[in-house]
């Protein structure tokens, strides 16, 4: 064997560990930050109100109300201002106790209807006044609503004669080709998924 050629593969190997090693202090040293500390603010001195859904049983909102934003109301004290849960066709579903000019609240609650968003309010001289709308936000709702309950009975139905013809199919697979059985089955799929398309658009976000 030719020592040269042991030597020059040799040369070749060290050559490229170095380089290699050469690219990753080059690679880590452009990763290096220094660390720098973030203060978050108290407040932003704007004023928001913000409603969040987190779960059909969580919801969250935020608030921060400027001192220019309550004097336009004339309001002399925080007490009588309320935050109202309400519905979409503006039923009032919860009171909450207003805290402070700035604050976060969690509701622990499930809404029986499409939509809700929080209204800030206040008393004054017997009547609610109120000052500002949150965005509103769609109730979480995991069940099929079915529009006419004929509608639910043809799907049970329905549901029925999928199994019948699933076994009525086992006693023909005997005499069956495997090219035919798959066909067979195949348009049984696509009728079960069919089905259930026509069905699922009538899914909605809330309990008629």
């Amino acid at each position: 064997m030719d020592d040269r050629l042991i030597e020059e593969s040799l040369s070749i190997d060290s050559q490229f560990s170095s380089n290699t090693h050469a690219i990753e202090k080059i690679v880590n040293d452009s990763f290096v930050n220094d660390e720098i500390d973030f203060t978050i603010p108290t407040r932003y001195f704007e004023t928001t109100l913000t409603f969040l859904p987190i779960s059909n049983e969580r919801y969250y909102f935020y608030w921060e109300f400027t001192k220019e934003f309550l004097r336009s109301y004339n309001i002399d004290s925080l007490d009588s201002i309320i935050f109202r849960v309400v519905s979409h066709d503006g039923e009032v579903l919860e009171d909450i106790n207003f805290a402070d000019e700035v604050g976060e609240y969690f509701i622990n609650k499930s809404f029986n209807c499409d939509f809700i968003q929080i209204e800030a309010v206040y008393l004054k001289d017997g009547i609610y006044t109120t000052m500002l709308r949150s965005n509103k936000v769609q109730v979480f709702n995991t069940a099929i609503i079915y529009p006419k309950s004929s509608n639910k009975v043809y799907m049970e139905k329905s549901n029925g004669f999928t199994q019948i013809i699933r076994s009525s199919m086992q006693h023909f697979t005997l005499g069956m080709s495997s090219d035919t059985y798959q066909k067979e089955i195949k348009a049984l799929q696509e009728y079960s998924h069919q089905k259930e398309e026509l069905f699922s658009s009538h899914v909605t976000g809330g309990v008629k």
